[in-house]
């Protein structure tokens, strides 16, 4: 039961934390938050200086790298009945809403590539800028 707990309060967390992050990379004018034709055109042309370094290189490579450890469902793991072997779950559920928002707010179309290795080396995979995002079953002890 406490794990139960513990997993739904980490995707929880995991999730505002998602949500956080796209708020900042919108607009500082509440008042620029009208999703009319023009704001969004005026949006997915904005300056690569504006974007950062990691929307920059999603933006210009047009997919973003998700780090993952695989193995701990639901939350991401290996579909053995798919031909290609993918990794799924709640993580690249919450990955694939990431990449559509995005898609939207830079004006490409962003495809997924996943980065399938052990928990220790996603974190060194962000440390060192290699992937864009890690998504890997996150709890507290």
């Amino acid at each position: 039961m406490k794990t139960t707990v513990k997993r739904t309060l980490s995707l929880l967390l995991a999730a505002a934390s998602m949500a956080s992050v796209l708020t900042a990379c919108g607009s500082k004018d509440t008042a620029a938050a009208d999703t009319s034709a023009d704001t969004q055109a005026v949006s997915a042309s904005a300056d690569a200086s504006d974007l950062g370094p990691v929307l920059t290189r999603i933006k210009e490579s047009g997919e973003m790298v998700i780090a993952t450890a695989s193995g701990y469902m639901p939350y991401e793991f290996v579909d053995i009945s798919s031909a290609n072997q993918d990794v799924i779950g709640v993580d690249m559920a919450l990955g694939d809403k990431l990449i559509e928002k995005l898609s939207d707010k830079l004006g490409v179309e962003v495809k997924k590539k996943v980065e399938d290795t052990t928990f220790t080396a996603n974190l060194a995979a962000v440390a060192a800028d290699q992937v864009d995002i890690m998504l890997a079953g996150m709890s507290p002890p």
